[in-house]
């Protein structure tokens, strides 16, 4: 189980399909991941305010973060394996 206290990050960006493809690399190396999606805007009274990062809320595509976290003891491997297949795979 990957817990708050006991995951890592290795892929945050504002991507759905970045994080699939990430996703996809961790699933065919039997890596155990957590993935969340992260709202960059905040609710506020009736209205919604745009968070902290307010230029950045203003297009569609990064309105949500996409964070996909593996247990510490796999962090290291999975890492590597991104880097090895998804950062080549992008270039």
């Amino acid at each position: 189980m990957i817990a708050p206290w006991n995951r890592r990050a290795v892929f945050i960006d504002f991507s759905e399909e970045d994080a699939r493809r990430v996703i996809e690399v961790l699933k065919r190396h039997d890596i155990e991941y957590y993935g969340k999606r992260g709202s960059n805007m905040r609710a506020r009274g009736r209205g919604i305010e745009q968070g902290f990062n307010s230029d950045i809320c203003k297009t569609p595509e990064t309105r949500y973060t996409f964070y996909v976290y593996v247990h510490r003891k796999d962090a290291k491997r999975a890492r590597e394996i991104l880097e090895r297949e998804y950062v080549s795979s992008k270039e």
